[in-house]
Protein backbone atom coordinates (compact mmCIF):
# COMPACT_ATOMS: atom_id res chain seq x y z
CA UNK A 1 0.00 0.00 0.00
CA UNK A 2 1.70 3.28 -0.80
CA UNK A 3 2.33 6.05 1.73
CA UNK A 4 -0.63 8.86 1.30
CA UNK A 5 -0.01 11.63 3.02
CA UNK A 6 -2.41 14.07 3.09
CA UNK A 7 -2.01 17.29 0.12
CA UNK A 8 -2.26 20.67 2.43
CA UNK A 9 -1.89 24.00 0.91
CA UNK A 10 1.33 26.14 3.03
CA UNK A 11 -0.94 28.02 5.09
CA UNK A 12 -3.00 25.17 6.54
CA UNK A 13 0.76 22.37 6.87
CA UNK A 14 2.03 25.44 8.62
CA UNK A 15 -0.37 25.73 11.09
CA UNK A 16 -0.52 22.31 11.81
CA UNK A 17 3.28 22.61 11.96
CA UNK A 18 2.68 24.78 14.73
CA UNK A 19 0.75 22.68 16.69
CA UNK A 20 2.77 19.75 16.10
CA UNK A 21 5.70 21.50 17.65
CA UNK A 22 4.13 22.84 20.93
CA UNK A 23 2.34 19.44 21.43
CA UNK A 24 6.24 17.91 21.27
CA UNK A 25 8.05 20.39 23.05
CA UNK A 26 10.67 18.96 25.22
CA UNK A 27 9.19 15.24 25.51
CA UNK A 28 10.97 12.67 27.80
CA UNK A 29 13.12 10.00 26.07
CA UNK A 30 12.18 6.68 27.67
CA UNK A 31 14.74 4.56 28.88
CA UNK A 32 14.04 1.22 28.74
CA UNK A 33 15.84 -0.86 31.34
CA UNK A 34 17.67 -3.48 29.25
CA UNK A 35 19.26 -6.92 30.00
CA UNK A 36 22.68 -5.96 28.56
CA UNK A 37 24.68 -2.36 28.62
CA UNK A 38 24.26 0.04 26.14
CA UNK A 39 27.40 -0.21 23.61
CA UNK A 40 29.26 3.31 22.47
CA UNK A 41 28.46 2.73 19.11
CA UNK A 42 25.13 1.40 19.73
CA UNK A 43 24.80 -1.95 17.21
CA UNK A 44 21.55 -3.01 16.51
CA UNK A 45 20.96 -6.74 15.49
CA UNK A 46 17.14 -7.33 15.20
CA UNK A 47 14.98 -10.27 16.72
CA UNK A 48 11.42 -11.24 16.52
CA UNK A 49 9.37 -12.48 19.21
CA UNK A 50 5.51 -12.95 17.67
CA UNK A 51 2.27 -14.62 20.06
CA UNK A 52 -0.89 -15.02 19.85
CA UNK A 53 -3.59 -13.28 22.88
CA UNK A 54 -5.45 -15.89 24.56
CA UNK A 55 -9.34 -15.77 23.63
CA UNK A 56 -10.09 -14.37 26.63
CA UNK A 57 -7.51 -11.24 26.21
CA UNK A 58 -8.87 -10.87 22.96
CA UNK A 59 -12.51 -10.88 24.05
CA UNK A 60 -11.35 -8.65 27.00
CA UNK A 61 -9.93 -5.90 24.08
CA UNK A 62 -13.54 -5.79 22.78
CA UNK A 63 -15.18 -5.33 25.73
CA UNK A 64 -12.83 -2.80 26.79
CA UNK A 65 -13.20 -1.12 23.53
CA UNK A 66 -17.05 -0.72 24.08
CA UNK A 67 -16.41 0.00 27.73
CA UNK A 68 -15.02 3.40 26.81
CA UNK A 69 -18.18 4.48 24.35
CA UNK A 70 -20.55 3.32 27.40
CA UNK A 71 -18.36 4.98 29.84
CA UNK A 72 -19.13 8.49 27.43
CA UNK A 73 -22.42 8.05 26.75
CA UNK A 74 -23.13 8.11 30.43
CA UNK A 75 -21.20 11.09 30.56
CA UNK A 76 -23.23 12.99 28.06
CA UNK A 77 -20.33 13.64 26.05
CA UNK A 78 -20.55 15.32 22.35
CA UNK A 79 -21.29 12.96 19.43
CA UNK A 80 -18.51 13.58 17.80
CA UNK A 81 -16.25 12.24 21.06
CA UNK A 82 -18.21 8.84 21.33
CA UNK A 83 -16.44 7.01 18.68
CA UNK A 84 -15.37 3.58 19.95
CA UNK A 85 -11.90 3.14 20.73
CA UNK A 86 -10.65 0.36 18.26
CA UNK A 87 -9.15 -3.30 19.56
CA UNK A 88 -5.82 -0.80 18.42
CA UNK A 89 -6.22 1.69 20.65
CA UNK A 90 -7.12 -0.48 23.40
CA UNK A 91 -3.71 -2.24 23.07
CA UNK A 92 -1.93 0.50 22.58
CA UNK A 93 -3.21 1.64 26.15
CA UNK A 94 -2.16 -1.91 27.54
CA UNK A 95 1.32 -0.68 26.58
CA UNK A 96 1.45 2.05 27.47
CA UNK A 97 0.70 1.26 30.87
CA UNK A 98 3.66 -1.46 30.30
CA UNK A 99 5.76 1.79 29.63
CA UNK A 100 5.32 4.26 32.30
CA UNK A 101 5.55 0.73 34.74
CA UNK A 102 9.05 -0.13 32.90
CA UNK A 103 10.58 3.73 33.32
CA UNK A 104 8.34 5.38 35.91
CA UNK A 105 8.04 7.87 33.56
CA UNK A 106 4.47 9.95 32.76
CA UNK A 107 5.49 11.30 29.53
CA UNK A 108 5.20 8.38 27.51
CA UNK A 109 6.25 9.10 23.37
CA UNK A 110 5.47 6.14 20.59
CA UNK A 111 5.51 6.09 16.94
CA UNK A 112 2.25 5.16 15.45
CA UNK A 113 0.94 5.45 12.03
CA UNK A 114 -1.96 6.70 10.60
CA UNK A 115 -4.83 4.80 8.83
CA UNK A 116 -2.95 5.95 5.26
CA UNK A 117 0.47 4.45 6.56
CA UNK A 118 1.61 8.22 7.33
CA UNK A 119 4.02 7.91 11.07
CA UNK A 120 2.43 9.81 13.56
CA UNK A 121 4.15 10.93 16.62
CA UNK A 122 2.09 10.00 19.72
CA UNK A 123 2.47 11.88 22.93
CA UNK A 124 -0.34 10.74 25.83
CA UNK A 125 0.37 11.65 29.85
CA UNK A 126 0.39 8.18 32.17
CA UNK A 127 -0.14 8.95 36.01
CA UNK A 128 0.18 6.13 38.26
CA UNK A 129 -3.09 7.33 39.81
CA UNK A 130 -5.02 6.38 36.65
CA UNK A 131 -7.48 4.02 36.35
CA UNK A 132 -6.90 1.99 32.76
CA UNK A 133 -10.00 3.69 31.40
CA UNK A 134 -8.17 7.08 32.35
CA UNK A 135 -4.85 6.24 29.97
CA UNK A 136 -7.18 4.67 27.46
CA UNK A 137 -9.50 7.79 27.04
CA UNK A 138 -6.37 9.62 26.58
CA UNK A 139 -4.28 7.99 24.33
CA UNK A 140 -8.09 7.84 21.91
CA UNK A 141 -7.70 11.24 22.36
CA UNK A 142 -4.21 11.54 21.45
CA UNK A 143 -4.38 9.41 18.39
CA UNK A 144 -7.66 11.56 17.02
CA UNK A 145 -6.31 14.65 17.76
CA UNK A 146 -3.07 13.13 15.44
CA UNK A 147 -5.43 12.31 12.53
CA UNK A 148 -7.08 15.32 12.60
CA UNK A 149 -3.57 17.49 12.36
CA UNK A 150 -1.81 14.72 10.33
CA UNK A 151 1.04 15.84 7.98
CA UNK A 152 3.74 14.17 6.33
CA UNK A 153 6.20 12.86 8.13
CA UNK A 154 9.02 13.74 6.84
CA UNK A 155 8.10 17.14 7.13
CA UNK A 156 7.73 16.85 10.79
CA UNK A 157 10.95 15.52 11.29
CA UNK A 158 12.32 18.96 9.40
CA UNK A 159 10.68 21.02 10.77
CA UNK A 160 10.92 19.57 14.46
CA UNK A 161 14.39 18.46 14.27
CA UNK A 162 15.96 21.12 12.67
CA UNK A 163 19.36 20.42 10.73
CA UNK A 164 19.32 16.91 12.75
CA UNK A 165 15.62 16.16 10.77
CA UNK A 166 17.98 16.23 7.70
CA UNK A 167 21.25 14.39 8.50
CA UNK A 168 21.36 11.05 7.94
CA UNK A 169 22.73 7.91 9.73
CA UNK A 170 23.52 4.59 9.09
CA UNK A 171 22.29 1.88 10.52
CA UNK A 172 23.61 -1.18 11.21
CA UNK A 173 20.50 -3.29 11.69
CA UNK A 174 20.33 -6.68 10.48
CA UNK A 175 16.82 -6.67 9.68
CA UNK A 176 14.87 -7.15 6.24
CA UNK A 177 15.94 -3.41 5.52
CA UNK A 178 19.37 -3.64 5.50
CA UNK A 179 21.70 -0.66 5.90
CA UNK A 180 18.94 2.07 5.39
CA UNK A 181 19.31 5.67 6.40
CA UNK A 182 17.11 7.19 8.55
CA UNK A 183 16.23 10.23 10.16
CA UNK A 184 17.26 11.39 13.64
CA UNK A 185 14.31 9.45 15.75
CA UNK A 186 11.80 11.17 17.93
CA UNK A 187 11.10 8.01 19.54
CA UNK A 188 13.11 4.73 20.83
CA UNK A 189 9.62 2.90 20.71
CA UNK A 190 7.29 2.02 17.79
CA UNK A 191 3.54 0.82 17.86
CA UNK A 192 1.83 -0.35 14.83
CA UNK A 193 -1.53 -1.70 13.18
CA UNK A 194 -0.27 -3.64 10.28
CA UNK A 195 -3.23 -2.78 7.92
CA UNK A 196 -1.94 0.66 8.80
CA UNK A 197 1.83 0.34 7.77
CA UNK A 198 4.27 -0.71 5.13
CA UNK A 199 7.61 -0.60 4.42
CA UNK A 200 8.06 3.01 3.58
CA UNK A 201 6.34 3.62 7.15
CA UNK A 202 8.61 1.51 8.90
CA UNK A 203 11.98 2.64 6.71
CA UNK A 204 11.16 6.29 7.77
CA UNK A 205 10.51 5.83 11.58
CA UNK A 206 13.43 3.23 12.39
CA UNK A 207 16.52 4.04 13.54
CA UNK A 208 20.16 2.54 15.68
CA UNK A 209 17.55 4.56 18.49
CA UNK A 210 14.81 2.36 18.22
CA UNK A 211 14.04 -0.55 21.14
CA UNK A 212 11.07 -2.23 20.03
CA UNK A 213 8.97 -2.17 17.34
CA UNK A 214 5.11 -4.08 18.04
CA UNK A 215 3.03 -4.40 15.15
CA UNK A 216 -0.79 -5.55 16.24
CA UNK A 217 -2.39 -7.68 13.09
CA UNK A 218 -5.47 -10.08 13.41
CA UNK A 219 -5.97 -13.64 12.49
CA UNK A 220 -9.09 -14.33 10.60
CA UNK A 221 -11.03 -17.37 11.38
CA UNK A 222 -12.84 -19.64 9.13
CA UNK A 223 -15.55 -20.73 11.46
CA UNK A 224 -18.36 -19.11 12.73
CA UNK A 225 -18.06 -20.51 15.79
CA UNK A 226 -15.83 -18.12 17.14
CA UNK A 227 -16.83 -15.11 18.75
CA UNK A 228 -13.91 -12.85 17.39
CA UNK A 229 -11.06 -13.10 15.73
CA UNK A 230 -7.77 -13.95 17.49
CA UNK A 231 -5.23 -11.17 18.06
CA UNK A 232 -1.45 -11.83 16.99
CA UNK A 233 1.34 -9.16 18.29
CA UNK A 234 4.86 -9.21 16.67
CA UNK A 235 7.50 -7.48 18.62
CA UNK A 236 11.24 -6.78 16.97
CA UNK A 237 13.35 -5.99 19.30
CA UNK A 238 17.14 -5.25 19.39
CA UNK A 239 19.25 -8.57 20.34
CA UNK A 240 22.03 -5.81 21.66
CA UNK A 241 19.98 -5.19 24.62
CA UNK A 242 17.15 -7.41 25.58
CA UNK A 243 17.01 -11.51 25.81
CA UNK A 244 14.15 -13.25 24.00
CA UNK A 245 13.16 -14.01 27.73
CA UNK A 246 12.57 -10.20 28.29
CA UNK A 247 10.70 -9.70 25.28
CA UNK A 248 8.31 -12.69 25.99
CA UNK A 249 7.83 -11.32 29.55
CA UNK A 250 6.58 -8.58 28.17
CA UNK A 251 3.76 -10.38 25.99
CA UNK A 252 2.90 -12.31 29.50
CA UNK A 253 2.89 -8.95 31.09
CA UNK A 254 0.77 -7.25 28.47
CA UNK A 255 -2.36 -10.08 29.03
CA UNK A 256 -1.81 -9.03 32.87
CA UNK A 257 -2.67 -5.24 32.23
CA UNK A 258 -5.66 -6.44 29.74
CA UNK A 259 -6.84 -8.51 32.89
CA UNK A 260 -6.85 -6.20 35.27
CA UNK A 261 -8.22 -3.44 33.23
CA UNK A 262 -10.70 -5.80 32.31
CA UNK A 263 -11.84 -6.15 35.86
CA UNK A 264 -12.02 -2.40 36.07
CA UNK A 265 -14.07 -2.20 33.67
CA UNK A 266 -16.42 -4.05 35.69
CA UNK A 267 -16.23 -2.23 38.80
CA UNK A 268 -17.37 0.98 37.03
CA UNK A 269 -20.09 -0.38 35.03
CA UNK A 270 -21.69 -2.16 38.44
CA UNK A 271 -21.22 1.88 39.26
CA UNK A 272 -18.36 1.71 42.15
CA UNK A 273 -15.75 3.84 42.12
CA UNK A 274 -12.15 2.20 40.98
CA UNK A 275 -10.21 1.99 44.51
CA UNK A 276 -6.08 2.28 44.44
CA UNK A 277 -6.38 -1.09 43.66
CA UNK A 278 -7.34 -0.47 40.34
CA UNK A 279 -4.65 2.28 39.19
CA UNK A 280 -1.98 1.56 37.09
CA UNK A 281 0.59 1.93 39.35
CA UNK A 282 -1.06 -0.53 41.52
CA UNK A 283 -2.17 -3.21 39.30
CA UNK A 284 -0.48 -6.39 39.71
CA UNK A 285 1.37 -7.35 36.50
CA UNK A 286 3.52 -10.70 37.05
CA UNK A 287 2.64 -13.13 35.15
CA UNK A 288 3.58 -16.79 35.70
CA UNK A 289 6.74 -16.25 33.45
CA UNK A 290 8.16 -13.70 36.32
CA UNK A 291 6.90 -15.91 38.70
CA UNK A 292 8.72 -18.94 37.19
CA UNK A 293 12.23 -16.76 37.86
CA UNK A 294 11.49 -14.46 40.84
CA UNK A 295 12.13 -15.66 43.94
CA UNK A 296 9.35 -17.15 46.36
CA UNK A 297 8.95 -14.23 49.21
CA UNK A 298 6.88 -16.85 51.41
CA UNK A 299 9.90 -19.32 51.26
CA UNK A 300 12.24 -20.57 54.88
CA UNK A 301 15.30 -18.63 54.02
CA UNK A 302 16.95 -20.16 57.05
CA UNK A 303 18.02 -16.81 58.33
CA UNK A 304 17.89 -18.36 61.91
CA UNK A 305 20.56 -20.74 60.99
CA UNK A 306 24.39 -19.58 61.36
CA UNK A 307 25.67 -20.74 58.98
CA UNK A 308 29.46 -20.37 60.65
CA UNK A 309 32.17 -17.50 60.87
CA UNK A 310 33.79 -15.72 57.30
CA UNK A 311 36.77 -17.19 58.29
CA UNK A 312 35.05 -20.67 58.90
CA UNK A 313 33.57 -20.44 55.65
CA UNK A 314 36.62 -19.96 54.02
CA UNK A 315 38.98 -22.22 56.00
CA UNK A 316 36.13 -24.99 54.80
CA UNK A 317 36.65 -24.01 51.40
CA UNK A 318 40.07 -24.15 51.14
CA UNK A 319 40.54 -27.29 52.93
CA UNK A 320 38.06 -28.95 50.25
CA UNK A 321 39.72 -27.20 47.20
CA UNK A 322 43.06 -26.32 47.90
CA UNK A 323 44.04 -25.70 44.21
CA UNK A 324 40.85 -23.72 43.14
CA UNK A 325 41.67 -20.18 41.67
CA UNK A 326 40.83 -17.71 44.84
CA UNK A 327 42.13 -14.34 43.77
CA UNK A 328 43.83 -12.48 40.81
CA UNK A 329 45.73 -9.32 40.48
CA UNK A 330 47.65 -7.44 38.40
CA UNK A 331 50.58 -5.51 39.19
CA UNK A 332 53.49 -3.76 37.34
CA UNK A 333 57.19 -4.60 37.67
CA UNK A 334 60.35 -2.43 36.35
CA UNK A 335 62.67 -4.97 34.07
CA UNK A 336 66.28 -4.28 33.14
CA UNK A 337 65.93 -3.27 29.16
CA UNK A 338 69.66 -4.29 28.40
CA UNK A 339 70.71 -1.19 28.30
CA UNK A 340 74.12 -0.81 29.92
CA UNK A 341 75.56 2.46 28.49
CA UNK A 342 77.27 5.11 30.83
CA UNK A 343 73.79 7.24 31.76
CA UNK A 344 72.77 4.07 33.48
CA UNK A 345 69.90 0.88 33.13
CA UNK A 346 66.86 1.92 31.58
CA UNK A 347 63.99 0.05 33.24
CA UNK A 348 60.63 -0.54 31.37
CA UNK A 349 57.43 -1.23 33.28
CA UNK A 350 55.67 -4.76 32.44
CA UNK A 351 51.96 -5.35 33.45
CA UNK A 352 52.66 -9.35 35.70
CA UNK A 353 49.10 -11.31 36.25
CA UNK A 354 49.16 -13.43 39.33
CA UNK A 355 46.56 -15.94 40.90
CA UNK A 356 46.65 -17.44 44.01
CA UNK A 357 44.40 -20.14 45.23
CA UNK A 358 42.81 -20.96 47.92
CA UNK A 359 45.45 -23.19 49.89
CA UNK A 360 48.24 -20.48 48.86
CA UNK A 361 46.17 -17.73 50.59
CA UNK A 362 44.97 -19.90 54.00
CA UNK A 363 48.80 -20.31 54.50
CA UNK A 364 49.55 -17.07 54.09
CA UNK A 365 46.20 -15.83 56.55
CA UNK A 366 47.46 -18.16 59.10
CA UNK A 367 51.02 -17.07 59.06
CA UNK A 368 49.57 -13.70 59.59
CA UNK A 369 47.15 -14.97 62.46
CA UNK A 370 49.75 -16.93 64.03
CA UNK A 371 52.84 -13.52 64.36
CA UNK A 372 49.53 -11.73 65.79
CA UNK A 373 48.99 -14.17 68.63
CA UNK A 374 52.42 -14.07 69.28
CA UNK A 375 52.60 -10.81 69.48
CA UNK A 376 50.11 -10.55 72.16
CA UNK A 377 46.82 -9.41 69.67
CA UNK A 378 43.96 -11.42 71.66
CA UNK A 379 39.98 -11.27 71.32
CA UNK A 380 38.39 -8.78 70.61
CA UNK A 381 42.07 -6.48 69.89
CA UNK A 382 41.69 -3.73 67.36
CA UNK A 383 44.67 -4.05 64.40
CA UNK A 384 44.98 -1.17 62.08
CA UNK A 385 45.53 -1.88 58.91
CA UNK A 386 47.69 0.52 56.83
CA UNK A 387 46.12 -0.42 53.04
CA UNK A 388 47.13 -1.16 49.77
CA UNK A 389 44.25 -2.28 47.36
CA UNK A 390 45.62 -5.87 46.53
CA UNK A 391 45.94 -9.83 47.54
CA UNK A 392 48.26 -8.30 50.70
CA UNK A 393 45.10 -6.76 51.82
CA UNK A 394 42.87 -9.69 51.59
CA UNK A 395 45.63 -11.70 53.77
CA UNK A 396 45.52 -8.99 56.50
CA UNK A 397 41.73 -8.92 56.96
CA UNK A 398 41.32 -12.64 57.25
CA UNK A 399 44.53 -13.12 59.26
CA UNK A 400 43.03 -10.27 61.81
CA UNK A 401 39.72 -12.29 61.99
CA UNK A 402 41.53 -15.88 62.35
CA UNK A 403 43.13 -14.24 65.16
CA UNK A 404 39.67 -12.86 66.92
CA UNK A 405 40.97 -9.62 66.78
CA UNK A 406 38.96 -6.97 64.86
CA UNK A 407 40.69 -4.47 61.86
CA UNK A 408 40.05 -0.43 61.06
CA UNK A 409 41.80 0.44 57.92
CA UNK A 410 43.71 3.67 56.99
CA UNK A 411 44.74 5.04 53.64
CA UNK A 412 48.21 5.51 54.09
CA UNK A 413 47.92 8.88 51.64
CA UNK A 414 46.06 10.67 54.21
CA UNK A 415 47.79 13.79 56.47
CA UNK A 416 49.76 12.43 59.23
CA UNK A 417 47.41 14.86 61.27
CA UNK A 418 44.43 12.89 59.38
CA UNK A 419 45.82 9.13 60.38
CA UNK A 420 46.62 10.38 64.10
CA UNK A 421 42.68 11.27 64.53
CA UNK A 422 42.09 7.48 62.96
CA UNK A 423 44.17 6.02 65.55
CA UNK A 424 43.58 8.39 68.71
CA UNK A 425 39.90 6.91 67.81
CA UNK A 426 40.50 3.29 67.36
CA UNK A 427 43.34 2.55 70.22
CA UNK A 428 44.74 -0.22 68.19
CA UNK A 429 47.22 -3.11 69.82
CA UNK A 430 48.62 -3.49 66.56
CA UNK A 431 50.03 -2.26 63.75
CA UNK A 432 50.01 -4.34 60.24
CA UNK A 433 51.59 -2.04 57.52
CA UNK A 434 51.10 -3.54 54.08
CA UNK A 435 54.59 -3.22 52.21
CA UNK A 436 52.87 -1.28 49.35
CA UNK A 437 51.70 1.67 51.78
CA UNK A 438 55.17 2.91 52.26
CA UNK A 439 56.24 3.54 55.70
CA UNK A 440 55.03 5.48 58.55
CA UNK A 441 55.70 9.38 58.79
CA UNK A 442 57.94 10.80 61.63
CA UNK A 443 54.44 12.47 63.30
CA UNK A 444 53.08 8.63 63.53
CA UNK A 445 55.64 6.96 64.22
CA UNK A 446 55.48 9.57 67.47
CA UNK A 447 52.34 9.45 68.21
CA UNK A 448 52.16 6.05 67.99
CA UNK A 449 55.33 5.79 70.71
CA UNK A 450 53.85 8.52 72.81
CA UNK A 451 50.07 8.07 73.03
CA UNK A 452 49.22 4.43 72.35
CA UNK A 453 50.02 1.00 74.11
CA UNK A 454 51.24 -1.16 70.89
CA UNK A 455 51.76 -4.54 71.70
CA UNK A 456 53.06 -5.47 68.12
CA UNK A 457 53.88 -4.37 64.72
CA UNK A 458 54.10 -6.02 61.37
CA UNK A 459 55.63 -3.96 59.16
CA UNK A 460 56.29 -4.76 55.11
CA UNK A 461 53.60 -7.88 54.95
CA UNK A 462 54.05 -8.99 51.08
CA UNK A 463 52.79 -11.88 48.91
CA UNK A 464 55.44 -13.29 46.73
CA UNK A 465 54.57 -14.48 43.45
CA UNK A 466 54.95 -18.33 44.63
CA UNK A 467 52.64 -17.41 47.63
CA UNK A 468 55.47 -17.50 50.46
CA UNK A 469 54.85 -14.72 52.80
CA UNK A 470 57.43 -12.10 53.81
CA UNK A 471 56.96 -9.21 56.90
CA UNK A 472 58.43 -8.41 59.78
CA UNK A 473 59.46 -10.43 63.02
CA UNK A 474 59.55 -10.96 66.81
CA UNK A 475 61.96 -12.24 68.80
CA UNK A 476 62.36 -15.49 68.25
CA UNK A 477 59.91 -16.07 65.42
CA UNK A 478 59.56 -14.77 62.02
CA UNK A 479 57.21 -14.03 59.85
CA UNK A 480 58.93 -15.37 56.66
Amino acid sequence: MPDIAPALDPVELESRIARWRDRLTSPTELQLPTDYPRPVPLKVVEGVEEFTLPESAGLAVLQLSLALQQQQQRGRQAPDDQTTASPFTVLLAAFAVLLHRYTAEEDIVVGSSSESSNPLVLRFNVKPSDTFLDVLRTVHNVEAVAARDEVPFDQLVTNLLGDAGDAVATSSSTSGYGESKTPSSLFRVRFFNQTDTNETTLRKTISAATDLTVIIRQKSTESLRKLHPLIQIQITYNQVLFSPARIRLIGAQLQRVLDAALTTSLVTQMGQVPGPDHHVGNIDIVSSLDRAVLPDPEADLNWSVFPGSITSTFVRNALAAPERPFVTETVLRSCDSGNNSNTGISAKIRKLIRTFNYGQILRAARIVSRYLRLGGIQREDVVVVYAYRGVDLVIAILGVLMAGATYSVIDPAYPPARQNIYLSVAKPRCLLIIEQAGELSDEVKAYVKDELEVVCTLPALAIQDDGQVRGGSLPGTNID
